[in-house]
């Protein structure tokens, strides 16, 4: 219908066959909390302003939800659409079978009882480099599938799969022509790919890496003291998962604000002493499966201590036990003297007060008193 025009008069009408067309379904009846959830999610849908409906519309959902106001759906019987189309291909690919399945553009069938050899090829000229042993105009490298189908309302249609520098795109093109569907879904693949970008989380690291200042550096350090820590996975294994695809404008954003996706935490002080490759941190990363992912921080290169600041208590504590042998008093000691010593020190300043005020006494009206 996206070629017929529709008369104002006849606006109410389209919108009451659109509500009936829609009112179909068999079986049992979907459990409420489940209805409540799939309207919440249309909710959410709706609100990203992409639908073309009214702020209105959205606000009569809510109040819907709010109140309990929810609609009987029935289990089996729908009318599919693009969007259904293209979730129900996105999780089809993730299966290892289907995604093989999908992928084969050609397989060889081996001879039975009833039926000799025969090779099956697929109709897809989109993924045949050539077609009637002719170069394929419609061929797209990147494709991986997956599956095709025609009516006479909804024309010629083509859901397909794509792969190209580790983005994955799914598209659906619907009411194209015989050939023009293979033409439609291959712009569609190229206007996809040259707006996903992926990237590795260590990439995206890269591109604005943490840097920190640390204290007590040589006068003469080159850097005056700022260093930037390198990430590095600590499992390579693992590494693979972190990654993503998303548009190069979300990229630009991550890389300057990447700790909306990753945890940093420091190890250590920042004083120097720092030798190239110590561990100062970890940053980790939660993949889409919920799998902490963790990346050594490690110094980029070496920074020397001022050689003039005074020792601290660590360095006082080696000093001296590798000169002298004597190890200096447990710090646990301490407390235990000093509570120890408080009585002498009371008495010995009862004592003290005790003897002026006497004196004062022994010389009250000026005559001394032996």
């Amino acid at each position: 219908m996206c070629d017929i025009s529709v008369g104002y008069d006849e606006l109410a009408q389209l919108q009451k066959n659109l509500v009936m067309s829609h009112a179909c379904g068999t079986g049992e009846r979907v459990p409420s909390e489940i209805v409540k959830l799939i309207l919440l999610l249309k909710i959410q849908s709706l609100s990203y302003g992409h639908s073309g409906v009214q702020l209105a519309t959205v606000e009569r959902l809510i109040d819907f939800f709010n109140n309990d106001v929810l609609p009987v759906v029935y289990q089996q019987g729908s009318l599919g659409a693009s969007g259904d189309l293209a979730t129900l291909a996105r999780y089809a690919m993730q299966n290892d079978t289907f995604r093989t399945i999908a992928k084969t553009t050609e397989y060889k069938m081996a001879t039975t009882n009833k039926q000799r050899s025969r090779t099956l090829t697929t109709r897809h000229r989109i993924m045949l480099p050539q077609y009637n042993k002719t170069d394929n105009r419609y061929y797209y490298a990147p494709m991986t599938g997956i599956k095709s189908g025609s009516t006479s309302l909804a024309g010629y249609c083509y859901v397909g799969s794509a792969s190209l520098n580790g983005v994955d795109l799914i598209s659906v093109v619907m009411y194209s022509s015989q050939y023009g569907v293979w033409t439609d879904t291959k712009k569609l693949m190229a206007y996809g790919f040259s707006q996903y970008q992926h990237v590795t989380i260590s990439e995206l690291y890269n591109l604005n890496p943490i840097s920190i200042y640390t204290s007590a550096y040589e006068i003469d350090d080159p850097n005056q003291g700022q260093l930037t820590l390198l990430c590095q996975p600590q499992d390579a294994t693992q590494a693979a998962l972190a990654e993503l695809s998303t548009t190069k404008k979300r990229i630009d954003y991550l890389s300057e604000n990447l700790r909306d996706l990753v945890t940093v935490s420091y190890t250590r002080d920042f004083a120097a002493p720092v030798s190239a490759g110590e561990i100062m941190g970890t940053m980790t990363y939660v993949s889409d499966d919920g799998t902490p992912i963790t990346f050594n921080l490690v110094a980029s290169r070496s920074v020397a201590r001022r050689s003039n600041m005074p020792l601290t208590y660590e360095e006082i504590v080696a000093m001296t036990q590798g000169q002298t042998g004597i190890p200096i008093v447990p710090e646990t000691v301490i407390p235990v003297v000093v509570i120890l010593l408080i009585p002498t020190i009371a008495l010995f300043i009862i004592f003290r007060v005790h003897r002026r005020r006497k004196r004062r006494e022994d010389f009250s009206d000026g005559i001394p008193r032996s």
